[in-house]
């Protein structure tokens, strides 16, 4: 497709848009292996340098991300800020962007450049082309450039294809404050070209310069969720939804990260109702946004699991409390189908993570409360790896909640940790604020702080930190 031309006496420009790729967050997610070699060369295999476990968010994960990309993944961070502090940007107005967007079609199709590849290339062309019209000259280019562009798309595209999906996710999941915005994208290429035309010596030169670009807005799809895509009332739901964080955390207590993630759990479980009413082909965008769950909603607009998990993230952001949304297929009992399912992990002042699932701390019901059924509850709050979730069948939570987060590969190996999850061994003891040694094994696996395996038992130790079945621990 054309988008625009402009022509001069010895020169001619134009733009033409390539095919449009389409990206489904749930579908990526739920067909990625994630224990795949492939996968594990982009996800969790850090290097010397990378930052801890407890500094990673999802876009650390992928230790050689393109730099182009990075900086895409960045500014789109700071993009959502503006429209969170009141301005207005692609992510809010796309139209009216003039300065971060490229607008075709005079302005009916609003994009973003990720990356742009210059070219430069000869061609020829027949030696009467002189006394031909010009505009077969325009063909003869165009033949040249399509041709290179088709020799070296591949390559163009390489790392696109390989990274694009994980740059995308990261981006839903670290930053879950951008409430408007859905858990689908496309992108597309596009190139510009420029030649001289109607030279005597049948041989000249051209240039084109290929474009990849993130779509904001063309035809009928938008990156904005359906309820939000006028600019006053998105401006209306920022200050909703600021107004909402606010009155939330107002009530928070102050003494102990421990009284703060207990008390965001209950806000939400008591203020929201499970959305039975839910077809993932069907429903709102809304249900997977935090604010349907800050809104307190039920129905066919209430929270699914992301709305729960999303929204519990934005909560302790605000609090500073280090929180990591956590995919996986969860069950509840070994027979059970798995199904795909959201949840959260923190930090804990003793130094370990704790898994939390807010969704399922509040269980459908029948109650004539839509909200408050009297069944809300903490059995999924801050657990550990080995804690058993279902007695009947002897199932832990690791088997539950297989989770997508992948630990350095180095670190699982060496100190006999489960890769699957940052999260601790058991349920954070918050009596004491010290780990359990309890463990899975009849044996205790026991390291120095530095990772050199201790051949001890904990009775023999000295007092100190250590590392015991693959979490920290103070032994006085």
């Amino acid at each position: 497709m054309v988008c625009s031309v402009t022509v001069s006496a010895q020169t001619s420009q134009e733009f033409f848009m390539g095919e449009t790729h389409e990206f489904d967050l749930k579908e990526f997610v739920d067909n990625l292996d994630w224990e795949s070699a492939d996968v594990q060369a982009k996800i969790g295999t850090r290097r010397a340098g990378a930052p801890a476990p407890d500094d990673i968010r999802w876009i650390d994960r992928i230790y050689n991300l393109p730099d182009y990309m990075r900086t895409f993944y960045d500014n789109h961070g700071k993009r959502v800020q503006e429209v969170l502090n009141g301005g207005s940007n692609y992510l809010s107005n796309p139209a009216a962007d003039q300065t971060n967007a490229v607008h075709f079609n005079n302005g009916e199709a609003t994009f973003v450049v990720l990356k742009e590849i210059p070219v430069g290339l000869t061609f020829t062309y027949p030696q009467d082309a002189v006394d031909q019209d010009p505009s077969l000259y325009r063909q003869y280019a165009l033949n040249a450039i399509n041709a290179h562009i088709a020799e070296h798309q591949d390559e163009y595209l390489a790392d696109v294809y390989d990274f694009m999906p994980y740059m995308f996710m990261s981006m839903s999941y670290d930053y879950p404050e951008a409430f408007w915005l859905r858990n689908y994208w496309n992108w597309s290429t596009s190139y510009g070209a420029d030649w001289g035309y109607l030279q005597e010596s049948g041989r000249d030169s051209a240039n084109y310069t290929y474009m990849v670009l993130f779509m904001v807005q063309a035809g009928e799809y938008d990156y904005r969720n359906e309820d939000f895509r006028n600019p006053a009332v998105l401006a209306q739901a920022v200050q909703e939804y600021k107004g909402k964080v606010q009155s939330i955390l107002a009530d928070a207590p102050t003494d102990t990260r421990y009284a703060q993630v207990r008390y965001l759990n209950d806000w939400l479980t008591k203020h929201n109702a499970y959305n039975s009413c839910y077809d993932p082909q069907n429903s709102p965008s809304i249900v997977w946004s935090p604010m349907s769950a800050l809104r307190g909603t039920n129905g066919e607009r209430g929270p699914v699991c992301e709305g729960y998990a999303r929204a519990f993230k934005v909560l302790c952001d605000q609090l500073g409390i280090p929180c990591i949304l956590a995919v996986g297929d969860a069950i509840g009992s070994r027979d059970a189908t798995p199904e795909s399912h959201m949840w959260d992990e923190v930090k804990m002042n003793d130094g370990n993570w704790y898994a939390v699932d807010v969704t399922w701390n509040d269980p459908m019901n029948s109650s004539s409360d839509p909200l408050v059924s009297g069944l809300e509850n903490e059995n999924w709050l801050l657990l550990g790896k080995y804690d058993i979730v279902n007695k009947w069948d002897n199932l832990m939570f690791a088997d539950s909640h297989p989770n997508s987060l992948i630990y350095g590969q180095s670190e699982s190996a060496a100190w006999d940790y489960d890769n699957r999850t940052l999260i601790a061994d058991y349920k954070y003891n918050h009596t004491t604020g010290v780990a359990s040694v309890s463990a899975p094994e009849d044996d205790d696996v026991i390291y120095s702080i530095l990772g050199v395996k201790l051949d001890k038992e904990i009775g023999e130790l000295e007092p100190g930190l250590y590392i015991i079945n693959g979490r920290k621990v103070v032994v006085k």
